[in-house]
């Protein structure tokens, strides 16, 4: 059978005979194969080291968060000006924050910030990488809040995939967001519309297995204690979108 694979031959041998507890057996003869063991040996795989404590430690939501910018994305009503997404996520549970930004300059990011702490609180651990603006701002915090100031923490230089668990959302945010838009020119007012339709979605993603009976846990149930309701208005609300564009003159 040329050293085939245990499926390949139980049905060989069923084909013409029925031998009890026939699996055991052909497993056995598996292993016991020297050259099975060398052709279909797994490749060693290096272990990864274990999360931080800030990754797994139970803490209240967007405490420990990470931080970091996406676009240039462009308005219809702004001309050419560039505007940028403020990504921020909790290092927990993986939930999503964004904020529009004008600008990828130190005031713009201090005032996007300053909207995330005065609705949803102020982070104690913040992440990042090292970028110019964010090592301005880590100085500028420490300055005028002291002690009560977050700790901010930077990647090594030059390794970007050691922020890869907030890398991975920008590409999922950016992914949604081209899905729902498209290449369309929308007002800055529609687009921060957009973007907080987008995190609703992407803190609706499951985090465990999606079972047929159980309802799967989201990053929505850490935060509101259910899965979050907006996922039914905009489906209901994509019809009446679509309709009002084609009665404006144009196709979503």
């Amino acid at each position: 059978m040329k050293h085939a694979c245990v499926s390949v031959l139980l049905s060989s041998f069923r084909s013409n005979n029925w031998i009890s507890g026939l699996r055991y057996l052909c497993k056995k003869v598996y292993h016991q194969c020297v050259d099975w063991q060398r052709q279909d040996s797994r490749a060693c795989n290096v272990k990864f080291a274990p999360l931080p404590s800030d990754r797994i430690d139970h803490s209240p939501p967007f405490s420990i968060v990470g931080v970091d910018h996406a676009g240039p994305l462009y308005c219809s009503d702004t001309g050419e000006k560039k505007h940028y997404i403020l990504l921020i996520t909790y290092a927990v549970i993986r939930a999503l924050h964004l904020e529009l930004v004008s600008s990828l300059s130190l005031n713009d990011f201090i005032l996007a910030f300053r909207q995330f702490c005065a609705r949803i609180g102020a982070p104690s651990v913040i992440y990042s990488d090292n970028a110019k603006r964010f090592n301005a701002a880590s100085g500028l915090l420490q300055r005028h809040l002291g002690h009560v100031a977050p700790v901010w923490k930077f990647s090594i230089p030059l390794a970007p995939w050691h922020g890869g668990w907030w890398e991975r959302l920008v590409r999922s945010t950016k992914s949604a967001r081209r899905k729902s838009i498209d290449r369309e020119m929308i007002k800055k007012s529609e687009l921060e519309t957009t973007l907080n339709e987008v995190e609703a979605c992407i803190n609706a993603r499951p985090l465990t297995y999606v079972d047929e009976d159980i309802e799967p846990l989201t990053p929505s149930h850490f935060l509101l204690g259910r899965n979050s309701p907006l996922i039914l208005l905009i489906s209901k609300l994509e019809p009446l979108r679509m309709l009002m564009s084609l009665m404006c003159g144009y196709v979503v």
